[in-house]
């Protein structure tokens, strides 16, 4: 039985005062939070598959995805989402086969 799939890891949350909530038109500061996704196999990270976030309104606690933002919203999303950096050990199911494998590749080619 192989155990494969995918998961989200929360990554940051940044509270952002200015643009008002489209739900309850209120100025109240407004929570982006960011997630990082990747692919596990037997639970054990591969390889990142992208970023996605949500944002929520600290008054009506009203969640909105990246397409149902406006546009003053969704360019703060994006600012954040531009500075969050993939962490490396999404990629530690990669390096893990790599390090197991590479001895044998080498032995092999300098035999």
């Amino acid at each position: 039985m192989i155990f494969y799939g995918s998961r989200s890891k929360h990554l940051k949350t940044e509270r952002v005062t200015g643009p008002t909530c489209q739900h309850c038109k209120n100025q109240a500061p407004i929570n982006i939070t960011i997630f990082g996704k990747y692919a596990h196999l037997y639970w054990i990270p591969f390889f990142p598959i992208g970023k996605t976030g949500v944002s929520e309104c600290t008054h009506c606690k009203k969640t909105l995805a990246p397409k149902e933002m406006d546009t003053s919203l969704k360019r703060k999303y994006d600012e954040i989402n531009s500075f969050i950096k993939t962490p490396f050990w999404f990629w530690s199911g990669i390096i893990l086969i790599l390090f197991l494998f590479l001895p044998t590749i080498i032995m092999t080619i300098f035999r």
